[in-house]
C-alpha cells in the first residue's frame, strides 16, 4: 500500500478477514464498517473503503460517524472523494436532527439538556 511498509499488510489483511467474517455473521454496525473502511484505506483500496463508509452511513448508530472520518487520516484520500460528500452530509442533517430533539426528549423525562455540571 502507498507509504506503508509491506509488514504491515499481513495484520491489515487479517483485520480485513476478521471484519469480513463479523459482517457475514451479521455484524454491521456503524463501527465495524467504520473500523473495515480504516482497514481497506490502509491497505490501499480506496474503493472499498468508500463503499463501507457509504454503509457505515445507512447504520442506525451512524450519526457521529462522518466525524471520524474528516479527522483520520487514515481516511484522507477517502474524504476527498466527491462520492463521500453526500453520506457525509446525511450523516451531518441526522446528527443536527438528533441533537434538536435532546433538550425536549430530556424535558419528558425530567431532566435538562444539556445536564448540569
Amino acid at each position: 500500500s502507498p507509504g506503508r511498509g509491506d509488514e504491515a499488510q499481513p495484520t491489515l489483511d487479517g483485520v480485513l478477514r476478521h471484519l469480513d467474517s463479523m459482517r457475514v455473521h451479521g455484524a454491521r454496525s456503524c463501527g465495524v464498517r467504520i473500523a473495515g473502511a480504516k482497514a481497506y484505506a490502509l491497505s490501499g483500496r480506496p474503493d472499498e473503503a468508500l463503499e463501507q463508509v457509504v454503509l457505515a452511513a445507512d447504520t442506525p448508530d451512524a450519526q457521529t460517524a462522518f466525524q471520524w472520518i474528516q479527522d483520520d487520516a487514515a481516511f484522507a484520500e477517502v474524504a476527498r472523494d466527491r462520492r463521500v460528500a453526500a453520506p457525509i452530509e446525511r450523516l451531518r442533517q441526522e446528527q443536527a436532527r438528533t441533537r434538536a430533539r435532546l433538550p425536549e426528549t430530556f424535558r419528558r423525562h425530567g431532566l435538562t439538556w444539556p445536564p448540569p455540571g
